[in-house]
């Protein structure tokens, strides 16, 4: 309540007091029925100042009621403030992660060419670059070498340098999204990171696409053993089928390339 708004009431409760004392100084100076007759007649100026007690007393009787009713008025017409609720045209929107020329443009190695694929690299390898930037560019790598049939456009420097973003990265999201970048491009070599991201991830959808990009690299034994774990004993059901499912996709008599 505003300090202006507090006045009516600060005044009331003072003519109130004022109002009391004087009604209890009159009852004190009030004399009994058997003493009344005694006390007559009183000296000319306490009469008057009597008459004149009495008349500013009638006078502040009619100035609190006045004062109670001017507040109660207030009290009706008074709102109490409440802070601003944003509705649902103020919320902020979603932010969305950045896309690359390649998500832009589908058609951008058309005519562009290698030039295109160059600077998607050159935005994964570059450690100065926003990392959703890096893990955006090397899914439009992944997807355009898929597409177009192409073979090494996914290089080994890209591959490596987005599993050394995976080991850094703290948004799940994106530490899911590298795992699949690098899918079916990994090898041997970058089979420990990817069990120990199936191992300990926080995330469930992050360790159920690690499991996934796993499946081309059975060959190795602990990978195998590490799917066989988590097939059974991962406490998220994603990963749990992810991992079962992989393990019956490996064929051992199949040619590793």
């Amino acid at each position: 309540m505003e300090r202006g708004s507090r006045l009516p009431w600060t005044l009331l409760l003072v003519g109130l007091a004022v109002l009391a004392g004087v009604r209890l100084w009159g009852a004190e100076r009030e004399l009994p029925p058997e003493r009344e007759l005694a006390a007559r007649p009183c000296d000319p100026a306490s009469h008057a100042r009597l008459e004149e007690l009495e008349e500013r007393l009638a006078r502040l009787e009619e100035g609190l009621e006045e004062l109670v009713l001017r507040v109660s008025s207030e009290r009706t017409r008074e709102v109490p403030a409440t802070s601003p609720v944003p509705g649902p045209e103020t919320a902020p929107a979603p932010i969305e992660p950045p896309s690359s020329p390649a998500a832009l443009r589908p058609d951008l190695l058309e005519t562009q060419g290698e030039a295109a694929l160059e600077r998607l690299r050159g935005v994964v390898l570059d450690p100065l670059q926003p990392s959703r930037d890096r893990v955006v560019a090397g899914k439009d790598l992944w997807w355009l070498e898929l597409r177009n049939s192409l073979e090494g456009a996914v290089t080994d420097e890209v591959v490596d340098a987005q599993l050394l973003l995976l080991g850094v990265e703290e948004d799940p999201a994106l530490r899911r999204q590298i795992c699949f970048n690098v899918l079916g491009k990994v090898t041997e070599r970058h089979a420990a990171q990817l069990v120990e991201t199936l191992d300990t991830d926080v995330d469930p959808g992050v360790r159920a696409q690690a499991a996934d990009t796993l499946q081309h690299l059975q060959s190795v034994h602990f990978v195998r053993a590490a799917l066989e774990w988590a097939s059974r004993s991962d406490v998220d059901r994603e990963v749990r089928e992810t991992a079962a499912e992989m393990l019956t996709r490996y064929d051992p008599d199949a040619v590793d390339d």
